[in-house]
């Protein structure tokens, strides 16, 4: 048994510590019965208390065996906590400021023998094994009454289109569409404001990692209703699942609207998107950022790019936490999570970057070419840099749902298997070639592309796309001297085959290329198809500038 002055050693899937709720005491894992852990396991609690701490006092009534102070919280006590996580339905559970170290202005300094920050640091990078292993968990959303009205009840009861009766969405029109939107909208700025839950950084990565699972509100209560998502209770996907069908249905719509026919999708469009399709296209691209920021679209794992695109809705405490507090729900296990004062914002998100693009590899590509970037932090409008991709400044170009489609190998353009990106110390993105024998192969666009392609591109209002009917392929000052490597095929529209790829800017004519090369990222692109004129090269070099 561990004592007072012992911190059990790290096992990177396992939590160190666990809250034993019967007997108020903190219990090294290693020490819980493995009858207990196979049987009901140990529960976990998504909460947010951080934005209610009483000034940094130490809370009173804690737990035995806790090696730091947790701190007080105004209009709770722990005693009132405790009876809420008893509802979670396992005697263990792992409630985060019970198993993670705390700190604060008036409460006991750390150890230095125990060295608690490696241990804060160590808790926080597996969050992804914590949370999976639970058997367990509750949302606890401790600002909300189910028995009083409120701008989370009413995002809850919103209903999917597939739950409207037919001859009630046949009948919809764009202006009644537009006021739903922009109800929702406003209902999501409400609860952002009632409800941190809805707001917190550290909760979106736990709604993430506990999609599934049940809300309950200050009493711990369930909220019935039969029309719920996944059961007769409200769970996290019930906020998640309505606000995700409406920013893919307007995303479609901006995209019939820009291209005038549908996208490929792989099954069948419903017909409110072309009812969305009559609203302008400003009003479009804005609800679509709007939406994506909000940190409720894709709101599940393997999905990086919208989570990154959805923490710019949410607050963090600590500026490190906006990229440490999302680790979990980005997939990421094997990561050094730190807050020394010499290890800046810099390294931090070179650090997420890195392990990111070594997960995810092409996925964290799927981005569109940024004309101009909004700072996440002052506001103001500039250049793009790849750390934006880390602050969630760059939306993901597959909100529009293009469905990638397989097809016969083509011998003459290089295919991805043995190519891969990754993030380097000098924050760019380099690309290489992972076999002996194979090379990264770049194309010219044929004449046949340059009459039919889609260029995604993001300025202020959002995602847009450039395509022929907006500019001459050959005059455009990002396309007219690009180069491209395809990634996989996709349906230009129906009955036509095309290639995704990655535009390359600023390399210049065939013969100025050498076998490594730098070159300024110019986001992806459908393109019909490429022509004979290509480049071998071993290395690829994408920088965050247009040469």
């Amino acid at each position: 048994m561990a004592n007072k002055t012992s911190v059990p050693p790290n096992d990177p899937q396992s939590p160190r510590w666990l809250l034993d709720l019967q007997q108020w005491r903190i219990v090294p894992y290693t020490n819980i019965p493995q009858r207990i852990l196979d049987g009901e396991g140990y529960g976990v609690v998504s909460y947010t208390w951080g934005y209610i701490v009483d000034d940094g006092k130490p809370a009173s009534d804690p737990p035995q065996g806790l090696l730091w102070d947790v701190p007080a919280v105004k209009g709770w006590t722990l005693a009132k906590a405790r009876r809420v996580m008893e509802t979670i339905g396992t005697r263990y559970i792992w409630w985060d400021w019970m198993c993670v170290p705390q700190s604060g202005e008036q409460m006991r300094p750390w150890d230095k023998k125990l060295d608690l920050g490696k241990v804060q640091g160590e808790e926080i990078g597996k969050q992804l094994h914590i949370y999976g292993k639970a058997k367990k968990s509750i949302v606890w959303l401790h600002a909300t009454c189910w028995e009083r009205d409120s701008a989370i009840k009413d995002l809850l009861q919103l209903r999917i289109p597939d739950d409207i009766p037919r001859e009630e969405e046949d009948n919809q029109t764009p202006a009644e569409l537009a006021k739903h939107t922009n109800s929702l909208m406003s209902l999501l700025k409400q609860a952002h404001e009632t409800e941190r839950w809805t707001c917190s950084g550290w909760t979106l990565q736990e709604g993430v990692l506990l999609h599934e699972t049940e809300l309950v509100d200050g009493c711990g209560q369930r909220l019935p209703d039969k029309h719920f998502w996944l059961s007769d209770q409200a769970t996290v996907a019930d906020l998640t699942v309505p606000i995700t069908r409406l920013a893919w249905e307007i995303a479609i719509a901006y995209f019939i609207k820009s291209q005038g026919y549908e996208p490929d999708v792989g099954s069948p469009i419903p017909k409110r998107p072309h009812v969305f399709a009559r609203l302008p296209e400003p009003w479009l691209r804005r609800s679509l950022q709007t939406l994506t920021a909000s940190g409720f679209v894709a709101y599940w794992q393997n999905s990086p790019l919208d989570i990154l695109a959805g923490k710019r809705g949410r607050k963090f405490g600590k500026i490190q936490d906006s990229c440490w507090a999302l680790v979990g729900a980005l997939g990421i296990d094997n990561i050094e999570v730190t807050y020394a004062e010499d290890f800046g914002m810099d390294k931090v998100k070179r650090r997420l970057l890195v392990a990111l693009f070594d997960k995810y590899t092409w996925g964290m590509l799927a981005l569109p070419f940024p004309e101009s970037i909004q700072d996440v932090y002052t506001g103001v409008e500039r250049d793009f840099r790849w750390t934006d991709v880390a602050d969630g400044a760059v939306l993901p170009v597959h909100a529009f749902c293009v469905e990638k489609k397989t097809a016969a190998p083509d011998p003459n353009h290089q295919e991805l298997e043995s190519l891969k990106p990754s993030y380097t110390e000098t924050h760019n993105v380099c690309i290489h070639s992972c076999s002996l024998t194979k090379r990264i192969t770049l194309f010219r666009a044929s004449k046949e592309g340059m009459a039919w392609f889609r260029h995604y591109r993001q300025d202020k209002d959002g995602l847009k796309i450039v395509s022929a009917e907006d500019t001459a392929f050959v005059d455009d000052s990002v396309l007219g001297k690009a180069w491209f490597l395809p990634l996989h095929h996709v349906k230009m529209k129906a009955g036509a085959l095309g290639r995704r790829c990655l535009a390359v800017l600023g390399l210049g004519d065939k013969g100025s290329i050498g076998e490594r090369a730098e070159a300024g990222f110019g986001g992806t692109i459908d393109i019909r198809s490429l022509g004979p004129e290509q480049v071998e090269l071993d290395e690829l070099v994408l920088t965050s500038s247009m040469r």
